[in-house]
């Protein structure tokens, strides 16, 4: 699925073709619902990508999105309850017991200056968002 995903994006892409999501109520989808898993068994789990960072920015003390299979540390925070994390939904709870207050933490995005996301990094498209304190392209 993953290599169709791709073909289908880099058709649009030659193009000029725009895909928009579109919301679907839960109860006009139960059947996609019923087959979709609830253990994300595709998640990208990069231990070397851990320690790299690790090494240039100092060590992690917890995994914000993990779950009891794919954690890199022994602190996690799970999607679903599951008898190994400290909590569900690690935006539903209080990091201040951490102290991280005035967080400093990793976060990991593609170079993708089309995502809808980007703007919210970048000030022009191009120059990092002041909350952006440095960057590195990671070694995969």
């Amino acid at each position: 699925m993953q290599s169709e995903a791709k073909h289908i994006f880099w058709v649009c892409v030659h193009r000029g073709i725009s895909i928009e999501p579109e919301w679907v109520p839960r109860s006009s989808n139960e059947q996609a619902d019923y087959l979709s898993p609830l253990v994300d068994f595709d998640y990208c789990s990069v231990p070397h990508v851990l320690r790299f960072l690790g090494l240039k920015w100092g060590l992690h003390s917890i995994d914000r999105f993990a779950d009891e299979h794919n954690h890199l540390l022994p602190r996690f925070d799970s999607r679903f309850c599951n008898p190994y994390c400290e909590a569900m939904d690690t935006f539903t709870r209080s990091w201040d017991f951490d102290d991280t207050c005035c967080v400093q933490g990793t976060l990991i995005v593609p170079l993708w200056r089309s995502a809808p996301f980007w703007p919210l990094l970048t000030t022009d498209g191009s120059h990092l968002a002041h909350f952006v304190e440095d960057w590195v392209d990671l070694p995969l």
